[in-house]
């Protein structure tokens, strides 16, 4: 990794000197819990393939810089994205973006290939497939409830829009203003959440409600989680703490859960498979990625 990069980045580093190829998952503070560097170095060395990937905190205003240098880094192969700069980086390489990651308009990975550097977004893809092997969801389902719009939010919102039947209502909670509503998708404002509550089928948190700075608080309050029907799934696509406040107050109410556990595993498999031109979900990426905790 060269050195102006690294001037870059804000966490130290420490490189593997014996691997010249690297990857980076790139994001706030990564260096602070993200998962995608264990799952990706441990499919390297399963595939054995000298790469390694490091955690790299970036300043938002150093975001464009970052890429035009790893552009030119020969050395780079891959980047996963988190927030929050999902949308920031889907700007900067939109010409390179795939059809889905256009439609989204964020990416959560990026990847070089003949010299170019590609973008993709995988959480679409990985937030489905998570829920239809946990609980068998139903695509007859009728209202879905989606809490956020920013760059995962708006993976989650394509990926049921494209998968389930054309006689669902998804429901987007934003704080975004001037939001038109399209196909079967209707944005509404917080303030009218309990209008909706319930008639929800599923309802999925797509922000960082829970997370971080705001590990104790939750998208939805107890006397609004009671509102649910008792066959709702409450699904947050948080993964740390695999427990949040607001999946904490849904089992108290015997509703099924889900967090974003597997979400993040299986979005991990495609993107490092999609960046070492391997299957989509190549089977020993997927078996060497579950097993790591």
């Amino acid at each position: 990794m060269h050195s102006d990069i690294r001037k870059i980045i804000s966490n130290k580093i420490i490189i593997d000197k014996e691997k010249k190829k690297y990857s980076l998952i790139i994001g706030e503070e990564p260096s602070k819990g993200a998962r995608s560097p264990k799952l990706w170095n441990r499919a390297y060395k399963i595939h054995k393939i000298s790469n390694r990937m490091y955690p790299a905190d970036v300043k938002k205003k150093r975001i464009k810089k970052l890429i035009a240098k790893l552009i030119k880094d020969k050395n780079f192969s891959a980047a996963a994205i988190t927030n929050p700069y999902k949308e920031i980086i889907f700007e900067i390489l939109k010409k390179n973006a795939s059809k889905l990651a256009k439609e989204i308009r964020a990416v959560n990975c990026i990847y070089k290939k003949k010299d170019k550097l590609l973008a993709t977004n995988t959480d679409a893809e990985g937030s489905f497939i998570a829920l239809k092997k946990k609980f068998k969801f139903n695509r007859n389902k009728q209202f879905l409830l989606l809490i956020g719009f920013g760059g995962a939010g708006k993976a989650v919102t394509m990926a049921f829009n494209q998968y389930l039947k054309k006689n669902n209502t998804i429901f987007v909670v934003s704080r975004k203003k001037n939001l038109k509503n399209f196909s079967n998708i209707k944005f509404i404002h917080w303030n009218m959440i309990n209008k909706k509550l319930n008639n929800i089928d599923l309802c999925i948190n797509c922000t960082n409600i829970g997370f971080g700075k705001k590990i104790n608080q939750t998208p939805l309050l107890n006397n609004q989680i009671r509102r649910f029907k008792k066959t709702t799934i409450i699904y947050d696509i948080i993964y740390n703490p695999k427990i949040t406040k607001f999946l904490k107050i849904a089992k108290i109410n015997k509703l099924r859960i889900l967090n974003g556990i597997n979400m993040n595993l299986y979005q991990a498999v495609i993107g490092f498979n999609l960046s070492n031109n391997l299957a989509k979900m190549n089977s020993k990426t997927l078996s060497c990625m579950q097993k790591v905790k």
